[in-house]
């Protein structure tokens, strides 16, 4: 791909890259495809899965890829012991609603080599990205190159926050020489964004659009309260209560209104 990723992510509003290579780049969740054969017939998927946070995308893609193929999805988790097999039971049951078709696995192994060298012979191995977790150290350590041994290939996903700009949706705007009763007549929320040329300027409540209905929206007008696009979707928690629940303002960096990410709040 040329030219601006990030903006070209946020242009296609993406939730996931698929790359040559894995890098740093952690808008959006990657998937890097390593040694596959498209002309090999692959039995199954088979997705990785432990504790770690790239999990329940490495459990997606598993079910997508299987459902791509034609062919059956697995999620295995090891297991060392009989003491670790009832988290391990949690693991694939946490996962479970993001594949339901798909089988599950506890794998009794003391490496994660045990448990590659378990899989059935031409399975496509999905597995998470490196990290600091024991899991991943065994897949991604010194000397072991284990996405070498699946015999049909690999594909390691690491798994990116949510960001606003894959939320939103379309938001109603007010212009600043609006007059308050046209803008009570249009608006679906208790507040609503103001913009002058695409760029959003503020925002203004209906409560104070009613205490001056002669007036304009421009009177009314509070200071700008948005996210950027590429922020995580977390950060619109704080705004959800300072705008009633309305729709929050998302722009990019140049301040131009992009759409709105509605967000539930008590």
């Amino acid at each position: 791909m040329e030219g601006d990723l990030t903006k070209a992510c946020i242009d296609a509003r993406a939730d996931l890259l698929v790359t040559a290579r894995a890098s740093a780049f952690g808008l959006v969740s990657t998937a890097v495809p390593h040694a596959i054969d498209p002309d090999r017939k692959i039995p199954a998927v088979v997705g990785a899965v432990g504790t770690g946070p790239h999990s329940p995308l490495v459990a997606s893609l598993t079910g997508l890829l299987a459902a791509g193929l034609g062919t059956d999805s697995v999620l295995v988790t090891m297991s060392r012991s009989d003491a670790e097999d009832e988290q391990a039971l949690e693991t694939l049951g946490s996962l479970d609603p993001l594949v339901p078709e798909a089988g599950t696995k506890v794998v009794r192994a003391d490496t994660a080599a045990g448990l590659v060298d378990s899989l059935p012979a031409d399975a496509l191995l999905v597995l998470g990205a490196p990290g600091g977790s024991w899991w991943q150290r065994q897949f991604f350590g010194p000397g072991r190159r284990l996405i070498h041994r699946a015999q049909a290939g690999s594909v390691v996903a690491k798994a990116a926050p949510g960001r606003c700009f894959q939320a939103m949706g379309d938001i109603t705007a007010l212009g600043r020489q609006m007059r308050a009763r046209d803008a009570l007549a249009v608006m679906a929320h208790p507040v609503a964004a103001v913009v002058a040329e695409g760029i959003l300027v503020g925002v203004v409540r209906r409560v104070a659009l009613e205490r001056t209905p002669s007036g304009t929206v421009g009177d009314a007008m509070e200071p700008v309260a948005s996210v950027m696009a590429d922020d995580p979707i977390e950060t619109t928690t704080d705004l959800a209560a300072f705008l009633d629940g309305s729709p929050i303002p998302v722009v990019d960096n140049d301040g131009r209104l992009l759409g709105g990410v509605s967000v539930a709040h008590s």
